[in-house]
């Protein structure tokens, strides 16, 4: 089976004018229609009190940030395996203007289906992967930029192999499928204007070497490809300043090496992905 729709884009004219939101499914007919409906009813109105509050009658000030103005109304999608649960998606929207989807983020349609674990068929969640799942993803929303973060889970699952050699070879080929899975779907949705595959970010367990065996491979093959719209990003999780403990966790039970479930993991998270959309140019807003 093919790996993306056989129809060319023209083809798809028709289901395309209708747009969905994806924060309530809500169906627009047109952009315009679609970029107010975000507007009024998904920014968070950020409410200043009367400067004299005792004795006023005067209602609170709102303000309404202009995300989506003509230059800054880009959708973008971040799609991966369970690390993402770090993303603060309100700090994300609000550092970069840029409208982010989760396809598998908790109470999203089709949440249980559109997470993606590994680059391809694997051991656990075996439907829930990048080659079978992206390909859905892209035809169910209209997306300007990906982000694809590359699965943790892929080198996890290295654990069965009965040699070194066997397992680098596995961690590179999980790499390649990633980069050309990304070309793929700028190929058959021409709309989307950046594909940013995101390195593994980093582990503290058994398998930290593999992971980066697996990163520098992600490296080398987006070069092959010659494509201006993918790109591979790293994390700069290492160099914020935090200790091992903030962001994995201290106890045994919460720090796996890989979950970042420290005090501070979802914040460094986050801020990794803030810095890498402003470098890649997704963000419309200018780095300060």
């Amino acid at each position: 089976p093919a790996m993306f729709s056989p129809h060319k884009v023209q083809d798809l004219a028709p289901t395309m004018k209708q747009l969905k939101c994806f924060k309530c499914d809500k169906i627009e007919n047109t952009e315009d229609e679609l970029i107010s409906h975000m507007e009024s009813k998904h920014i968070q109105r950020q409410q200043t009190p009367p400067t004299n509050t005792k004795n006023s009658n005067s209602p609170a000030h709102i303000n309404l940030p202009k995300l989506f103005s003509k230059n800054t109304r880009e959708i973008t999608a971040i799609i991966g395996d369970s690390i993402t649960h770090n993303i603060n998606t309100a700090e994300l929207e609000r550092q970069t203007t840029t409208f982010i989807h989760l396809p598998g983020r908790k109470g999203s349609a089709g949440a249980k289906t559109r997470r993606c674990y590994t680059a391809r068929r694997g051991t656990r969640f075996p439907d829930n992967n990048f080659y079978e799942k992206l390909p859905i993803i892209l035809s169910e929303a209209k997306e300007d930029n990906l982000i694809l973060q590359a699965s943790a889970n892929d080198i996890t699952n290295l654990k069965n192999e009965v040699s070194l050699e066997e397992a680098k070879a596995k961690a590179e080929e999980s790499s390649r499928l990633m980069v050309h899975l990304a070309n793929r779907a700028t190929r058959e949705y021409p709309q989307i204007k950046k594909v940013v595959v995101l390195t593994r970010p980093p582990r503290l367990d058994a398998y930290s070497e593999l992971s980066e065996i697996s990163n520098s491979a992600l490296k080398e093959e987006v070069k092959k490809y010659q494509n201006d719209k993918i790109c591979v990003m790293e994390h700069n999780i290492s160099t914020q300043g935090l200790t091992k403990e903030d962001v994995f966790g201290v106890t045994s039970e919460r720090n796996d090496g890989v979950h970042m479930n420290g005090k501070h993991g979802k914040q460094a998270y986050t801020n990794s992905l803030i810095n890498v959309i402003k470098s890649c140019g997704i963000s419309k807003q200018k780095q300060s």
